[in-house]
């Protein structure tokens, strides 16, 4: 066997090393010798812990090792260890997500099981590198779902047209700068099942030469987590495919001969414009229908108000029977117009059936809280609102539908109140990254924006509700923020709240008065055309990380300081003066998040107070 156990009490090493042996095949109990490293608990040293990702190195100490050990734990929820083992192991999926591989091939004249390996330069310090490596694969392997093993193979590697050749003397320096030969590296992984997804356990060994012991332990865990966020990635959007194979394989059994081809540019597949994207398919959808052919469009049932609006220009509509994902927050509505959002268990929002959802748009028509068929989110709240029916949970969205269908179904002959457009209905949601292990937790993306929102209100309409709702949501105080023009300002340049502006018609434009824009908000607010998801101030902490890493800001500090050194980094930056604390922390984010790709053009205002002009550049 080639895992050599260290004997007991021997220090300076884990529980066995692997031996170098590039002619021999690799036996299952060296693969199965994973998951003792995998268990191992002493002597590692922690080097990056993110929310779902640990990486440790080895000797723990200050002293020098001959082997550059390296684990790394990755845990991934509601991801199959079946999809996992796939991305990873399978050499077309791999190709498909790994950018850090330039070559990934199995090569035809050595024995099955052995690939050629090249990745691409990394941070301008490594060359190209070249690996040829046999693996071996068990699965199950003892207690996990699968492991496997990658060691080196005494190969040549194959000559490509515009090699120059010299691959023996390519630890030269002129060799060493384009590609070299990497040598007695040995590679593992374990994937094993957990209650809510799956583990992935990596071990790396090679010798500590001189440039390894250099970089290694510098460059490691950027490497690691670089590829981890792109492989994490990959499985979690495996699971959106489920329910296009269900589409395909239901057209396929009634007799159809399915061609399917998605086209989307990159920049799309970055950000969550979703609802512009349904919309193009809605209009290729008319167009098809118009032109006289026969339009099938499947979409899963859960998404009433899509089947509705697809079922307005297709032939026909299937629904699929997929239903929503489980979330662990509810968003709850009180009869005096404040909520709050509570965490739960896992919770499964229930499915309404279509009569149900017909009755409650019928309803909502019938007495003025929503325009369309498809029946406005904000104005079933209202309505609820509005007849005093008692608190009501908002958020998963189907829990309210289901409160106002069953209140219809037991008070049938209940005359209702009409709406008279004086009611404004929040249910604040903040942008944030949605790690694996916040998922754990909240359960779904739109639950932890919520969660980090702060919870619904509802508040009659006045001549100050526009600033009752600054105020609620972080833009307007005595103190900080006291300027009224800047915080409508800062609030329309917020990416949510300037969508939802557009969406409306009611951007403002430049030439606006302070109180044309006053008057717009009110507009946008009032609306039963958005779900009342509007977001609030701009949270400071990548400003203030900036201001540290610039040497502007000192770890513990105040407010007082963090505005002083944003003021010092704007006119450095040449970026005009604000007057409010939420006005420079936004206008600092929008030079910070230049490069953004999913990141919507800021606006550009010049206000007008009576006959005086104030410039505003919102770059």
């Amino acid at each position: 066997m080639a895992f050599a156990r260290t004997p007991d009490g021997a220090p300076g090493r884990p529980p066995g090393l692997f031996e170098q042996r590039p002619k021999t095949p690799i036996a299952q109990e060296e693969v199965e010798a994973l998951l003792e490293l995998e268990s191992h608990a002493g002597g590692w040293a922690v080097v990056k812990e993110e929310e779902n990702v640990r990486l440790e190195l080895w000797p723990s100490g200050d002293e020098p090792s001959e082997i550059f050990l390296l684990r790394g734990f990755m845990t991934l929820p509601g991801v199959a260890p079946e999809t996992a083992t796939k991305l990873l192991y399978d050499p077309d999926a791999r190709r498909a997500w790994d950018t850090e591989l330039e070559k990934l091939e199995e090569l035809p004249q050595a024995e099955e099981g052995v690939f050629h390996v090249r990745t691409v330069s990394k941070f301008g310090l490594l060359p190209q590198c070249d690996v040829i490596h046999r693996r071996r694969k068990v699965a199950p392997c003892q207690t996990a779902f699968a492991a496997w093993l990658c060691r080196d193979v005494e190969l040549d590697i194959p000559q490509e047209s515009g090699d120059s050749g010299g691959w023996d003397d390519m630890f030269s320096w002129v060799g060493a700068l384009q590609r070299f030969r990497l040598r007695g590296a040995i590679l593992g992984h374990v994937v094993r099942s957990n209650e809510d997804g799956c583990r992935v356990f990596t071990y790396l060994q090679m010798q500590a030469t001189p440039l390894v012991s250099l970089l290694g332990p510098r460059l490691a865990p950027e490497l690691f987590t670089g590829v981890g966020q792109a492989y994490a990635a990959a499985c979690t959007g495996c699971a959106a495919i489920t329910t296009s194979q269900e589409a395909v394989s239901m057209l396929r059994g009634a007799g159809w001969t399915v061609h399917a081809e998605v086209f989307a540019e990159p920049q799309r597949l970055r950000n969550s414009m979703w609802s512009q994207c349904l919309q193009d398919f809605i209009d290729v959808v008319r167009d098809m229908s118009a032109a006289g052919h026969h339009v099938l469009v499947l979409v899963p049932k859960c998404y009433a108000g899509t089947v509705k609006r697809f079922e307005a220009v297709a032939t026909q509509v299937l629904p699929l029977s997929g239903g929503y994902e489980e979330t662990r927050v509810l968003a709850i509505l009180h009869p005096s117009g404040q909520g709050e959002v509570q965490r739960r268990t896992a919770v499964l929002p229930p499915l309404l059936p279509e009569s149900e959802m017909d009755a409650v748009r019928h309803v909502l028509m019938d007495t003025g809280f929503s325009a369309h068929q498809a029946g406005a989110f904000s104005g079933l709240t209202k309505f609820w609102y509005a007849n005093s029916c008692g608190p009501l949970v908002v958020y998963p969205y189907s829990f309210a539908y289901e409160a106002v269908a069953k209140r219809i179904q037991e008070c049938r002959d209940v005359g209702w109140r009409r709406s008279t457009n004086n009611l404004v209905f929040v249910l604040p949601w903040r942008h944030g990254s949605f790690s694996n292990k916040r998922k754990s937790v909240f359960g779904h993306v739109m639950a932890y924006r919520i969660v980090k929102g702060g919870g619904p209100f509802m508040l009659p309409d006045s001549r100050k509700v526009v600033l009752r709702v600054l105020s609620r949501l972080g833009y307007f105080d005595r103190r900080w923020n006291a300027d009224e023009a800047e915080a409508m300002l800062t609030f329309c340049r917020s990416s949510r709240n300037k969508k939802n502006l557009r969406k409306l018609g009611l951007l403002p434009e430049e030439g606006d008065a302070i109180a044309d824009i006053r008057d717009k908000l009110r507009a946008a607010l009032l609306s039963d055309e958005t779900r009342g998801h509007w977001q609030p101030s701009p949270s400071d902490q990548d400003v203030q990380a900036r201001l540290r890493k610039k040497g502007l800001l000192q770890t513990q500090t105040s407010r007082e300081e963090v505005l002083r050194a944003m003021k010092a980094f704007a006119r450095k930056l040449n970026l005009p003066p604000m007057k409010t604390y939420n006005g420079y922390a936004a206008s600092l984010l929008s030079h910070i998040n230049a490069k953004d790709p999913s990141r919507r053009d800021v606006i550009d205002l010049r206000l007008k107070r009576g006959q005086r002009e104030r410039g505003k550049a919102w770059r």
